[in-house]
């Protein structure tokens, strides 16, 4: 080969050669590149899933964690109601406890429920024993809420939920606590916390690492997971099992990853649950994660030789075509393969897009939602997509404030120093408002790599607004309690005064006016006046504190309705005939008389309305009260009717609106005159709510008011029956009474009875139809007829029946009225007897079938007067002025009085006096040294059996239901409120003594 030719192959060598060379280089810088690449995203891929896995984990976890505070709250709510519903009558002994428990456990489906008391002895449906070995809780006053795991009890792990049950004691059982012990799978189960479809595992352990919940054989129940990662878990760099344990032990939520025996990375979030000793797990394996990132990395290494064989051939340019576009595929491919691992975690997301603000770029991971719409494949513009979504469905009043939220320059600033950032909205989906959050979050820590889920948040924010609206209401109604409040004390402070002036007045004048003994017993007589009505208005505050501080009580007993009625009547009489009021009080189809019901309280609210019609009605004026019994009622139940009707000055639309609110009066030239606290109708209110029923109110101005009041009372077991009385039976009677239904409903009771019965609203029809009868051998067996009728009064009436039947049969004249004025003439004219109104059936058929009773009682016969010569009381007061004027009423009805200043000196008087000197004792309740129920105790207690048993009357400024009872439970026999009632106290003293 000539020298020209070897340089010519030299030259076409050489650059082949440093071609290939460079390719060789290029390659192999290639490779470095590919290993780093595929380096960095497996690096990126890790980081990835903790942030995912952490961020799912912590929303699983949360949302069980809500379940269990759920049913938490669901068996605290039974067993509060339980404790809420216990009273003595449950207390009584051992059996009758057991009895309120198993019907406890039945009603709310409780495996087991128990009562404990200050001792730790526990009380279940089925056997006593002391707990304090099996629940170690009781150990401790148990003051709120609490819930214990326990494993004493049975095979299987339990739960105690325990609240305070208050300190109730009767007959030597003082109950502090209850308790209900349930299996752990009742809080929540393993098929509840298993989530087989997302892999993902859930676990409940207590703060020590005990396992409480088995699944599938895993973690045996008690196994301890501290000590299974001691021997076996490996942590990964920045989590520790120290870490965990402190966490654990302070109730932190926290997440940690680990390698258990080699298996891989295993992602754990945990979470304290409040008011308990439990941790609640959510645990994801890396191998369920990797089975998709493995598939994706195996194709980028593929991808990567692929590219090295075609370098291999072909020039410098397509190799850095190659790896650019190798670049681009590595980046989609992983971000495909992450994100859809996203959207399998994204279950509470109904849309989720990938977002790069600052190139206003948006990709879709997961659309189910509306936004659908907005973000499919023809807009790719982040800016653009968010705008039209705001056009079409954000509220206008929202739109503006979402777009300037998740503007590229607002969410660059918001993310710039925080993982996440979301934003509330309201849209309109088919013309229903909806609640709507967008929540953002990093990508890899970069801010123009975001995440956006959208959700429905409808649920929470109805929550929100019922809280808000209820603590709105709150705030509204304590504002206009505060105003009503000033309001009322303005008032108060002139009515107070009012009778105030009035005592102080007429003191001073009977002071001055002390030889003219008439004018002194007429100011004495005013002085009582007002110093009743003060007593009545700091009543009514008294009442109203006590209803808004929740301890005002409602006490069912048997009550003989007639006597409630009849004691209204009593009550009101007085009043009636000061202002020659017409009243008419009726009943109407009443079969039920003996009911459960407080009568105190019945009493209350039909005394307030009463009172108030009588206050506002003037001189000469109508007020009815009408008892009707409706057939709405439920079997063993009886519904009742109350209307108060008045002819009076009436109300204002506005004020009848507002008539029963606290300290509200009406502001006229009429009312303004009328002294009052504006607390009554307000009180009456409550007390109606309190018993179940409704009350309500029409009412015009100048008119008159009629107040309905619904209620619906149990009735007694030992309700009578009114079958026909053979003696009368077929016998006629007449009824005479200007009110036709009081003349229907007293013809269906006679027909109950099995009598026949003819009515007329006239007295001298009445007189006619008498000489028809006698006429045609068809007499009347008896008559009953109103005294006030208009044509004719009852007892011109009797006086002519008496004529025209002589003597022998019973005249009964109704009356609504106290018929004493009237009763020499009444007799004089013929009438046999008086029958109140109402008449119910019992008084009317004692009254008929008297004649054939055996025992001929009278029933209308004054009770003699109980002479109370020689006996002795002791009379235990603190207050000199009190002492003084008890004593000297005391000795004016003929007792012999000694006094104690004290509980302590009471005590000792006793002790020292000889067997049978005291008769009984009247003690005071609030004492310096000792009170009047210890005082009691410590002279039952005394070994002298006749000392020990002298009777006890409470005789205090202690008023309230629970004071009497309170003084019941010491072992007095009696009770008597302060300022006291003397003709009362004289009436109880006589019948304890008797």
């Amino acid at each position: 080969m000539s020298r020209g030719s070897a340089e010519q192959n030299k030259k076409r060598i050489i650059p082949g050669l440093t071609f290939y060379i460079a390719a060789l280089v290029f390659s192999a810088l290639l490779i470095a590149c590919t290993v780093i690449w595929v380096h960095d995203s497996s690096e990126a891929s890790e980081q990835m899933i903790n942030l995912l896995g952490e961020f799912y984990l912590q929303e699983i976890t949360e949302r069980n964690a809500g379940t269990i505070n759920s049913k938490i709250e669901e068996k605290t709510a039974q067993i509060s109601r339980a404790v809420a519903e216990l009273d003595d009558g449950y207390l009584k002994d051992e059996e009758t406890v057991r009895d309120y428990i198993s019907l406890v456990q039945d009603l709310n489906g409780l495996d087991i429920f128990a009562l404990a008391d200050e001792n730790g002895m526990v009380y279940t449906a089925d056997s006593t024993f002391s707990g304090i070995s099996r629940f170690g809780f009781l150990s401790e006053e148990i003051t709120d809420t609490a819930v214990y795991s326990i494993k004493s009890y049975g095979t299987k792990t339990m739960v105690a939920i325990a609240i305070p049950a208050g300190h109730r004691e009767t007959d030597g059982i003082h109950i502090v606590s209850c308790f209900t012990a349930v299996n752990v799978e009742s809080i929540i189960s393993a098929e509840q916390l298993q989530n087989k479809e997302n892999r993902i595992y859930c676990r409940m352990f207590d703060k020590d690492g005990n396992n409480l919940l088995s699944i599938n054989g895993e973690y045996p129940n008690g196994q301890n997971l501290f000590d299974i990662y001691e021997n076996k878990a490996d942590f990964a760099p920045g989590f520790s099992l120290q870490q965990m344990k402190e966490d654990w032990k302070n109730g932190r939520e926290g997440y940690c990853v680990y390698d258990m025996a080699d298996t891989g990375n295993t992602y754990v979030y945990y979470k304290a649950i409040p008011g308990t000793d439990w941790i609640i797990t959510s645990l994801m394996r890396e191998s369920n994660i990797n089975q998709v990132v493995e598939a994706g990395s195996r194709k980028m290494v593929s991808s990567s030789v692929l590219m090295l064989a075609v370098v291999s051939v072909s020039l410098a340019v397509f190799l850095v075509y190659i790896m650019i576009a190798a670049q681009k595929v590595r980046r989609s491919r992983s971000d495909s393969e992450q994100l859809k691992i996203v959207g399998a975690l994204s279950n509470d997301y109904s849309d989720i897009f990938l977002t790069d603000p600052l190139r206003d770029k948006v990709s879709t991971i997961k659309e189910h939602g509306r936004m659908r719409t907005a973000w499919n494949s023809v807009f790719r513009s982040y800016s653009e997509a968010w705008r039209k979504y705001a056009d079409d469905y954000v509220l206008p009043e929202d739109a503006e404030r979402v777009l300037d939220a998740v503007s590229v320059e607002n969410i660059c600033a918001k993310m710039k120093d925080t993982e996440e950032f979301s934003i509330d909205f309201r849209v309109n989906y088919e013309d229903r408002l909806h609640y709507m959050q967008a929540k953002f979050v990093k990508l890899f820590g970069e801010t123009d790599r975001l995440i956006v889920g959208i959700r429905n948040i409808d649920e929470q924010m109805q929550a929100e607004e019922e809280r808000r609206k209820t603590l709105q209401d709150a705030l509204d109604a304590a504002q206009h309690a505060n105003r009503a409040k000033t309001v009322f004390l303005n008032n108060m402070s002139h009515d107070i005064r009012t009778p105030m002036n009035a005592i102080l007045g007429y003191t001073s004048l009977a002071a001055a006016h002390a030889d003219n003994k008439e004018q002194v017993c007429d100011y004495l007589k005013k002085i009582q006046i007002s110093g009743s009505h003060l007593l009545s208005l700091i009543n009514d505050v008294l009442d109203m504190s006590r209803i808004e501080s929740g301890k005002f009580n409602i006490e069912e007993k048997e009550v003989h309705l007639p006597d409630v009625i009849h004691d209204l009547r009593s009550i009101v009489q007085a009043d009636i005939n000061s202002k020659q009021l017409e009243f008419y009080i009726d009943t109407l189809d009443v079969v039920n008389e003996d009911i459960i019901c407080d009568k105190l309280r019945l009493n209350q609210i039909l005394l307030n309305i009463l009172s108030n019609a009588v206050k506002f009605t003037k001189p000469g004026g109508m007020v009815s009260l009408r008892i009707i019994q409706t057939s709405d009622a439920p079997n063993g139940y009886a519904a009742y009717e109350f209307r108060v009707r008045d002819n009076g000055i009436g109300m204002s639309e506005e004020f009848r609106a507002h008539i029963f609110e606290a300290f509200t009066r009406e502001r006229t030239s009429t009312v303004s005159g009328i002294q009052g606290t504006g607390l009554g109708m307000s009180i009456t209110k409550n007390i109606v709510d309190m018993m179940g029923g409704t009350i309500r109110v029409e009412s015009e101005v100048g008119k008159g008011t009629e107040f309905v009041v619904d209620l619906r009372f149990r009735i007694s077991k030992e309700a009578k029956k009114y079958e026909p009385v053979p003696e009368i039976k077929g016998l006629r009677a007449l009824v005479a009474d200007d009110d036709a239904d009081t003349c229907m409903s007293i013809s269906s009771m006679l027909h109950r009875i099995g009598m026949r019965s003819e009515w007329t609203t006239s007295g001298k029809e009445a007189v006619l139809r008498t000489q028809f009868a006698v006429s045609e051998n068809d007499e009347f067996y008896a008559y009953i007829i109103d005294w006030l009728m208009p044509d004719m009064n009852g007892i011109e009436t009797v006086r002519r029946i008496r004529r025209i039947i002589g003597d022998g049969s019973p005249i009964i004249i109704l009356t609504a009225y106290d018929w004493s004025d009237i009763e020499k003439e009444a007799r004089e004219a013929g009438v046999t007897k008086f029958c109140s109104k109402p008449v119910f059936m019992s008084e009317l058929r004692d009254i008929l079938t008297e004649p054939y009773r055996a025992d001929g009682k009278k029933t209308d016969e004054p009770a003699p007067k109980t002479d109370f010569s020689g006996r002795k009381i002791l009379l235990v007061e603190d207050n000199a002025l009190n002492q003084e004027i008890a004593a000297e009423i005391l000795r004016e009805a003929g007792f012999v009085i000694d006094t104690a200043d004290d509980g302590e000196n009471a005590v000792e008087k006793v002790k020292a006096a000889e067997t049978g000197e005291y008769d009984l004792i009247l003690m005071d309740i609030q004492m310096p040294h000792m009170d009047g129920y210890e005082a009691t105790r410590r002279i039952h207690a005394l070994e002298d059996p006749e000392k020990a048993n002298i009777p006890i009357i409470a005789m205090t400024a202690n008023a309230f239901e629970e004071d009497r009872q309170a003084a019941f439970d010491a072992g007095m026999c009696g009770h008597i409120a302060k300022p006291i009632n003397f003709p009362l106290l004289l009436e109880i003293i006589g019948k304890t003594l008797s």
